[in-house]
Order: C-alpha cells, then sequence, then structure tokens
C-alpha cells in the first residue's frame, strides 16, 4: 500500500499495487527481490524494495547402518554396495537425496580380520558427509587332522621306518584356507614286537594347535631258527652215549643265542641180530685134538648160523685127515637141530637154545659110535649175544621276545650188545667122529595162528612184578629181564610148560633202581618183548 497521508479525500492519494518478484535460489541458498512503482496522477512515480534472503536448505544426511560380524567364509561374499542419503526437503527445489557407491577397505586372513565400507557425499553446496560401517571378521575354523589309523610295520623294516606325513585341514578356501601335512614323531620303541605311538602337531597362525595320534604296531611273526646238530649214529657202545644238550639259534629281529629248552622223545628199542661175540665154538678132545669152528658164524643157513671147522692139535696145528667140518641147522630134514656134519656126512647133532644158536649144554649133543672108540671131550663155547639198538628224537626250542618259537630235532641212534653168557665148559662126554644111528623122528614144527603173549602186573609195578601167560602149544618158556642199555638182569626157564596150563613168573626188583626194563618172553613158537615200568615208590 501506499498514502500520502492527507486529510481531505481531495488531496488523499492512497492506495496499493502489486509488487513484482525478482531473484532466484536454490537447495544452497539465494535472494529474492520485491519490487513496488506507483506513478500518481501528478506523473510522479514512488518506488519500494524488499530483499529476501533464502537460506540453504539443510544438508542430507546417510541412511543409518550397522556394523556386522561374519565368518571368514562369509567374508569373501562382501561388497561395498550403495548407500540412500537424503535432506528430507518437502520441495523439489530445497530436496537433496541420492545414493553413493561405497569404498571397501580393511583386510582378512584364517584368522580373522575388519573391513570397512565407506560412503562419502558432497552436495552443490560444497557440504559433505560421510558413513562408514565396520565389518568384524571371525576367524576360520580351526584344521582338523584326518583320521590317523594305525599302522603295521615288520620288526625287520623298524631301522628304517619313517612316519608318514598326516594331512590336516579346515576344509576352507582362499583365505580363509588352512590346510597341509604335518611330520610325525614316534616315541622310542626297543623290542622286536609291540606298539608305540607317533604324534602329530599344527599350530595355525592363529596360535591355535591341534594334535593326533597314530598307533604303530610293530610285528615278528618268524621264529628263530634253530641250528640242530646233525643227526648221530653211535655204533656198538658200551655205555649210554652222551648228547648235545644245546643248539644255537638266530632270529630276524632279537638276539642270537643258545637254547636252554629241549624235550626227548622215548627211547624206542629194538633187537638187533645175535652173533657169536669172544671166544671160539670149539669141542676139546682128551685125545689132543680139538674140533674148532671159530669164533663167528661164516653165514646163515636155513635162517641160522651157520660154521665151519677144522680139526687141530693142542698147539693149534690143523690135522688135514680129518677133512673139513660144518655145523648146519636142519641138515637132516626130519629134524630141527644142528648137525655136525664132517666131509658132507653127518657124525653128530645138538639141539639149539632159545634163541636159535648151538646149545652150549653138553647134554644137548649126541652121536652114535658103532666102534666104541669114543673121546672124552670138554665143550667151549663164545659169548652170544643181540645188539640192541636205541633210537630217541631231541627237539630243541628257541622262543623269542615275541613268542615265536622256532624248533628242530636231532635222532641219535646207539647200539649196545646185551650178551649172555653161556657154558665155557662142559667136560665128560663122549664123541669120535663117526657117523650116527639116529633114526627119523619128527620135526617139532613151528606151527601157524599160535600166539606169543603174556602180561605184567602191577602195572607200574612197586617191588615185585608178575609175568603170567598161557599157551596153546607145549613148550620150554624163557623169561628175561633188561635194563634199557640191553643188560640182562633178571631171568627164569620153565622147562616143562604144559598146553593150555596159567602159569607166571615173580621177579624180584626192590634192589634195583631201575624204574623202566624190557620182559623177553621166548618159546618154541616164537618171542615178544615188552617194556615195564616201575611206580618208583621205596
Amino acid at each position: 500500500g501506499y498514502s500520502n497521508g492527507a486529510s481531505t479525500e481531495a488531496c488523499l492519494i492512497a492506495g496499493e499495487v502489486e509488487g513484482e518478484l525478482s531473484g532466484s535460489y536454490n537447495e544452497c541458498g539465494g535472494t529474492l527481490s520485491i519490487d513496488w512503482t506507483y506513478t500518481d496522477e501528478c506523473d510522479r512515480t514512488i518506488t519500494a524494495k524488499k530483499t529476501i534472503t533464502v537460506l540453504p536448505a539443510p544438508a542430507a544426511e546417510f541412511d543409518e547402518v550397522e556394523d556386522m560380524t561374519v565368518s571368514c567364509d562369509e567374508a569373501t561374499s562382501i561388497e561395498a554396495g550403495y548407500l540412500g542419503y537424503s535432506n528430507g526437503a518437502s520441495t523439489e527445489a530445497c530436496l537433496i537425496e541420492g545414493e553413493v557407491e561405497g569404498e571397501l577397505s580393511g583386510s582378512y586372513n584364517e584368522c580373522g580380520g575388519t573391513l570397512y565400507i565407506d560412503w562419502t557425499y558432497t552436495d552443490e553446496c560444497n557440504r559433505t558427509i560421510t558413513a562408514k560401517k565396520t565389518i568384524t571378521v571371525e576367524p576360520a575354523p580351526e584344521a582338523k587332522f584326518e583320521e590317523a589309523g594305525d599302522k603295521d610295520v615288520l620288526c625287520e623294516e623298524l631301522d628304517s621306518f619313517l612316519s608318514e606325513p598326516l594331512y590336516y585341514t579346515n576344509g576352507g578356501s582362499g583365505a580363509c584356507e588352512i590346510s597341509g601335512y604335518a611330520q610325525g614323531e614316534a616315541e622310542p620303541f626297543e623290542g622286536s614286537c609291540g606298539t608305540f605311538e607317533v604324534s602329530y602337531t599344527f599350530t595355525d597362525e592363529c596360535g591355535r594347535t591341534i594334535t593326533a595320534k597314530r598307533n604303530v604296531n610293530v610285528i615278528d611273526n618268524k621264529p628263530p631258527v634253530v641250528e640242530c646238530p646233525e643227526d648221530m649214529d653211535f655204533g656198538l657202545v658200551t655205555s649210554t652215549p652222551s648228547f648235545e644238550d644245546k643248539a644255537p639259534y638266530t632270529d630276524n629281529c632279537s638276539a642270537s643265542g643258545i637254547t636252554e629248552i629241549y624235550t626227548d622223545s622215548d627211547i624206542s628199542v629194538t633187537t638187533g641180530q645175535s652173533s657169536q661175540i669172544g671166544s671160539e665154538l670149539r669141542f676139546i678132545f682128551e685125545a689132543g685134538y680139538i674140533l674148532t669152528y671159530g669164533d663167528a658164524p661164516a653165514g646163515i643157513v636155513n635162517d641160522h648160523p651157520y660154521y665151519t671147522g677144522v680139526v687141530t692139535d693142542y698147539f693149534g696145528n690143523v690135522l688135514p685127515a680129518y677133512g673139513s667140518f660144518e655145523l648146519i641147522f636142519n641138515f637132516n630134514p626130519f629134524f630141527l637141530d644142528y648137525s655136525i656134519v664132517q666131509n658132507g656126512v653127518e657124525v653128530g647133532f645138538g639141539a639149539p637154545d632159545a634163541d636159535g644158536l648151538p646149545s652150549c649144554n653138553d647134554d644137548d649133543w649126541f652121536f652114535d659110535s658103532p666102534n666104541g672108540h669114543n673121546k672124552k671131550f670138554d665143550m667151549e663155547c663164545g659169548q652170544y649175544g643181540s645188539t640192541i639198538e636205541y633210537t630217541f628224537v631231541r627237539t630243541f626250542y628257541a622262543e623269542d621276545e615275541c613268542g615265536n618259537v622256532g624248533e628242530c630235532s636231532v635222532t641219535y641212534t646207539w647200539s649196545v650188545a646185551a650178551t649172555s653168557a653161556r657154558n665155557e665148559m662142559s667136560a665128560g662126554k663122549d664123541f669120535s667122529f663117526y657117523p650116527t644111528n639116529r633114526g627119523a623122528e619128527p620135526k617139532e614144527l613151528v606151527e601157524e595162528n599160535l600166539t606169543v603173549d603174556f602180561t605184567a602186573y602191577p602195572v607200574p609195578f612197586d617191588k615185585e612184578v608178575n609175568i603170567a601167560y598161557s599157551f596153546e602149544f607145549d613148550t620150554k618158556v624163557t623169561i628175561e629181564l633188561f635194563d634199557t642199555k640191553g643188560l640182562l638182569i633178571l631171568s627164569e626157564t620153565n622147562d616143562r610148560y604144559t598146553k593150555g596150563s596159567k602159569d607166571k613168573a615173580t621177579f624180584d626188583l626192590s634192589r634195583i633202581s631201575n624204574q623202566m626194563f624190557y620182559v623177553k618172553l621166548t618159546t618154541s613158537q616164537g618171542s615178544i618183548t615188552k617194556k615195564i615200568v616201575s611206580s618208583g615208590k621205596d
């Protein structure tokens, strides 16, 4: 409005005019002007002006951000992204809004770290706003060793044994990966079998330590090798030989040594072939000559010893006028006895003893003397005997520290001459070298399917042992007891055993220290030998 303030209507100039707006502004502010102009009737112009200063709009603000924590694996997918801003103005000229891309910074590894996202915006008014987001990255999971299974190793390979590396991993990738191999450390171990541990340790960059263990089983499945002595045959001996009681051994992993343990098998006893030993078999005549058959058989005829002989004087000079002599079993097919044969003609005969050898009993020799020129003679016999053969097996054992047992066996064999003294001199029988006149007598034939056996009781025995027997034939029965060396201890003979009867012989062994004996029972139909054992009681 305008006015001149006059008091009268005619002089009064008053009214209003519209102003004119000019100037400009934006979010940063500005200046506006309003100009009013009035020209009255008198052509007088008046003006008025108003200056309006427009203040800048409020600065924009970023949207709210929050810090966060992520795993190591999640950190790999973090991106800066965009963040919005606004000043919240309601008019377009004053409104400041939009979004800017952030900038990612910071670092992390398997032990974690920190990432930052920074947003910055400068408006047209040169006002800068900022926002920041902190991202805490957690450490990656710690690694784990793979399954450490037990391992077997032969003791022979122990010296060169190296523990295998063991793999570990946390399954991560990139900056979060923790993986690799750890070398094991074996605990001290001595011996050739057993178990020891191998330990694995790994400490990561974060100071975290993981461990694992593996059992290593040391195996020794080979027994020691025992070096046995060679099998030994001692031949004919007069006493029990001595035997090796130790043997060396070697082992694949344990120390070598000498065996301390052995076992012996039962001694196998067999009777060897009968033979004449010692002095000669001969007939010594008072007339000054000797029929001698030497000190050993010349061979075997009809499954019995066969002898050849000559006649000598007392000085050993051969008297060839008498010709040659033989002592032949079953020479006369009708008799199971020995024939004295001179120049192919039977001139005498004699019975065999229980062992089938020529008897040394002068009553067992007979001849017929047609001319009455009989001669007195003495009979001298050699020693006869059977070798008893002994065999046993000694087994040596060696055990290593792992319980493997090695063994070897050696067989020992030896023979002992089991002599039985025969009558050395039997005097008083008439004899001359002329053919005999004995008629045909039936042979005592060995029948088939006849059993020769006996029973020894009690078993084991204390002081006495009884030998009971019964046969289905008449016979002479001889019972002999030998010790384990084959030496004759006791004997008994029944000259008149009757078929079907029950008989026994009792032996007192209380004064004999041996605990094992061999009993030999001999009949006309054969013989049998058995072993008997003492209880060992006094």
